[in-house]
């Protein structure tokens, strides 16, 4: 089982995370706001990103502006 996460602003550590990394991803959707954090919680692999990025350095206003 993979739990992934969508996060609003200062969720960028997460408490009892085990072995966290964050890494850069890609898909064909294109980059996301930020790299992934990635770790095990009591066994099961978790995937977090933050919405904004870390920092809120991705606005929204930012974001939408290409749709």
């Amino acid at each position: 089982m993979i739990i992934g996460i969508i996060g609003g602003s200062g969720i960028y550590e997460i408490e009892d995370l085990e072995d966290p990394q964050w890494i850069t991803v890609n898909s064909t959707f294109g980059m996301p706001s930020d790299d992934v954090l990635i770790g095990h919680i009591n066994g099961i692999k978790m995937v977090f990103l933050p919405r904004h990025g870390r920092g809120h350095i991705q606005s929204l206003l930012k974001a939408t502006q290409g749709s």
